[in-house]
This record gives C-alpha cells, structure tokens and sequence, in this order.
C-alpha cells in the first residue's frame, strides 16, 4: 500500500511538471505574438505618420500652384524692390483659410511627433514592461521546477541508499544465524568459568 502510495504521488507530481512546462511553452508563445503584434502596431502608426505629411505636402503645393504666386503669399519681402521692409503681418495675413490650416498642420506634423506614433510607443513601453514581467515569472517557474527535480533526485537517491543499507544488514543478520560456531573450546572454558 505504502509502494502505491508512494507510485501515485510520483504520477501526481509527473502530471503537475506537464502541466506546468505546457503553461511555460504557452507563455512563450503569447510573447512571441504581442512581441510581433507590437512591431505590426509601431509600423503601421508611423506609415500613417508619413502618409499624414505626404497628404499635407501635396495639399500645400496645389493650393500654392492653383493660387500662382508660390512663396509671396504671407511672406515678409522687399516692397517692390525699394528695400523697406513690409511691416510684420500675420504669418497668414491674405492667406486663404484652406491653405493657412494646410500649413498649419504641415508645420504641426514637423514641429511634433505624430500623435499616434506617441500613443503607440506608451503602449509599447507599458507593454514590454509587462513581457519583462512575465519572462520573470518564466524564470521563476524554470529555477522552482529544477530544484523540485533536484530534491526529487536527492530523495530517491536517499532511499535507494536506505535499502541497500538494510538489505546488507538483512545478510548480514542471516549470515550470523546460519553460520556454525567452529570454536567449541571456548564454550566449555566460559561455562566452566561460570560454574566456577
């Protein structure tokens, strides 16, 4: 009873180490997904990014070309070529409203990142911090599954010492019982000495 006991406990612990490596190989595999699925992310904000600044670019050039006279519009040049300056006017002084918002949000798209691209590297940091967190607790898992082998190892290692132990005590008791006394001699000295 004690042997089967001790079998089912072994097939318990056996199953559970299964159990545990599958859940540690299924970890892996999530990493490597969001791991992928966060590049997909970061690239596909700054391709939108970059298609954003094109969209703006070629807004402000066909404004410009369908208005005929390119970068006079709003500037502060030479007057007729006299060399007094314009006094300073709005940077969107006569400036129609559809190219000033044009260029406004040109200069917006080169002033500061995308904000897209912003909101996806926080979610990149937040979400590294968190496969940090778990390839922590893999590690965890892989050091508590070494030593349990470890102990495990180091017990039955004990108890295969334990029996052997007593399988040559065993012998050597029988070998004692079953082994004739070849010194009569020293029997008849001691029961002489005891009568005596």
């Amino acid at each position: 009873a004690r042997e089967q006991k001790r079998r089912e406990e072994e097939e318990r612990q056996f199953q559970a180490e299964i159990a545990r490596k599958k859940a540690e190989e299924e970890r892996k595999l999530l990493i490597e997904s969001k791991r992928a699925e966060l590049d997909a992310v970061k690239h596909k904000s700054r391709a939108a990014a970059e298609a954003a600044a094109r969209r703006c670019e070629q807004e402000v050039a066909a404004k410009m070309a369908a208005l005929g006279n390119g970068e006079r519009i709003g500037a502060n040049t030479s007057d007729g070529g006299t060399g007094q300056p314009k006094p300073k006017k709005s940077r969107n002084h006569n400036m129609p409203a559809d190219v000033a918002a044009a260029l406004k949000a040109r200069s917006d798209v080169d002033r500061k990142p995308w904000k897209d691209e912003i909101v996806a590297e926080e979610e990149l940091a937040q979400k590294r911090e968190k496969l940090k967190e778990v390839q922590r607790d893999l590690e965890q898992v892989r050091a508590d599954i070494l030593a349990r082998e470890q102990r495990k190892r180091a017990e039955e290692q004990r108890v295969a010492d334990r029996k052997a132990q007593q399988e040559a005590e065993a012998a050597q008791r029988a070998e004692e019982l079953h082994e004739p006394d070849e010194r009569p001699h020293l029997h008849v000295a001691i029961l002489g000495h005891e009568r005596a």
